[in-house]
C-alpha cells in the first residue's frame, strides 16, 4: 500500500508541476548558471512504527493531490476512502513488517 500510494503520489505531481524532476537536474543546473559542478546531499524520512508521523503526512498528501488524481481518471473518490487512508496504510505496513518514505530532500552547493 506505501509503494501505491507513492506512485499515487508521483503520477499526480508530475502531471502538475513543471519542474518536478527539479532535483534529478541539478548539475545540469548550475552547469547552465556557469557554476562549478554541484556538492549533492539527499535526506529522506523512513518510517514503519505504529507512531510514525508519516501515515498522516501521506494520508494529508494523497488527499490534497485526489482532485487531480480523479481528472486524469486514476482514482475516484469511491475507489480511495479518505477518512480511513491513513489507518489503513498503518496497519498494511505494520502488518507487512515494512516502511514507508517521505518526501526526498536535495541539497546542492558549490564552492565560489
Amino acid at each position: 500500500m506505501g509503494c501505491i500510494t507513492t506512485n499515487l503520489v508521483r503520477i499526480a505531481l508530475r502531471s502538475s508541476v513543471s519542474n518536478y524532476d527539479g532535483s534529478d537536474r541539478l548539475a545540469e543546473r548550475f552547469s547552465e548558471a556557469g557554476l562549478p559542478y554541484p556538492n549533492l546531499s539527499r535526506e529522506e524520512l523512513v518510517g514503519g512504527s505504529a507512531d510514525s508521523p508519516l501515515y498522516g503526512s501521506l494520508a494529508e498528501l494523497l488527499q490534497n493531490l485526489q482532485p487531480q488524481l480523479e481528472r486524469m481518471r486514476i482514482i475516484t473518490a469511491e475507489t480511495v476512502a479518505m477518512d480511513e487512508f491513513e489507518s489503513r496504510l498503518r496497519d498494511a505496513v505494520i502488518e507487512t513488517r515494512s516502511q514507508i518514505y517521505g518526501p526526498a530532500q536535495v541539497c546542492a552547493w558549490a564552492r565560489l
